[in-house]
């Protein structure tokens, strides 16, 4: 019967370890092409979330919200767009004080929530894998319904 030598079993039970790790890590975090479509999920709702301050700024300052996409982003809106497609996200004034803001989206929000670096209100932004809209308000209104 051939033994072990005590060096084999340490580095026998190392490399168990490692690939344990490794397979423990993939179940948690899931696979890179599901981290991908985590991270530009993250991206569009730190872009709407962007674009929903630039509404608030123009409606503080106008007293009104802008009639379209490039109203709003008359003098800069570097993020009006969707990083994968390049579409522009939806922009729809649905009221005086109401209005829309739609994307499309790869996973449902539980599964791509922001990994911290950015603060989003989670009734503000939960979204539905594809296509989602957000009824939203400016500041100091009720007509903001959130989601």
């Amino acid at each position: 019967m051939k033994r072990f030598s005590v060096e084999r079993i340490i580095i026998v039970t190392a490399s168990l370890a490692v690939v344990g790790a490794i397979f423990a890590g993939l179940y948690v975090i899931g696979p890179p092409s599901r981290q991908r479509l985590r991270r530009i999920d993250e991206r569009r709702m730190q872009d709407l979330n962007e674009l929903s301050i630039a509404v608030d700024n123009y409606w503080n300052h106008n007293k009104k919200l802008p009639a379209t996409m490039e109203e709003l982003c008359k003098h800069s809106c570097s993020n009006a767009k969707d990083p994968v497609s390049q579409r522009p996200y939806i922009y729809e004034k649905t009221g005086p004080k109401a209005y829309k803001f739609c994307a499309d989206f790869a996973l449902e929000s539980d599964e791509s929530s922001p990994s911290g670096r950015y603060y989003y209100p989670q009734f503000k932004w939960k979204h539905k894998a594809g296509h989602d809209c957000f009824d939203l308000a400016p500041p100091n209104t009720d007509n903001g319904k959130g989601k």
